[in-house]
């Protein structure tokens, strides 16, 4: 019952998505994202302890949001695919992230990527700021704006 308060008090800390007008609603989402995978990769533990009381919190938050969403003019289906996007992506970046893993085992996996990836490396390169954060920030409005009317 305690891990499950605890983790229905950290879900409760996300900021719900709240403005009304399609002007605003991709930095809403993009941060909606940005909070989510924040809060994923700070208490990865959240997934061991999720429950029915920080279920539906988060719950809440989503249909809110979606609410939101509807009322600035995005049909329901499309509002709802949206935050799945966005909530499945903050999920899983959060928890790969927040994962330990062995250095030596790391820098086998790169050589192995770098090899595999090798002709999009002029692509990669292209990206214009490669820290993690602005990265992530960006592929969520990049998947937000291909959802959005």
């Amino acid at each position: 019952d305690l891990q499950e308060e605890v983790a229905a008090k950290v879900m409760s800390e996300l900021r719900p998505i709240a403005c009304r007008t399609k002007r605003y609603i991709r930095e809403q989402l993009a941060r909606f994202g940005m909070d989510l995978m924040g809060t994923t990769q700070a208490h990865p533990y959240l997934a061991k302890i999720h429950g029915p009381a920080s279920t539906a919190v988060l719950m809440r938050t989503i249909a809110g949001g979606v609410k939101t969403l509807m009322q600035a003019g995005l049909d329901g289906e499309r509002a709802l695919a949206i935050f799945t996007v966005v909530t499945s992506l903050a999920h899983a970046w959060g928890l790969r992230d927040a994962i330990p893993r062995s250095p030596e085992l790391q820098a086998r996996i790169g050589e192995a990527s770098l090899k595999e990836f090798e002709e999009l490396l002029p692509v990669f390169r292209k990206f214009p700021d490669k820290t993690a954060p602005a990265l992530y920030r960006r592929w969520f409005l990049l998947c937000i704006d291909g959802l959005l009317p």
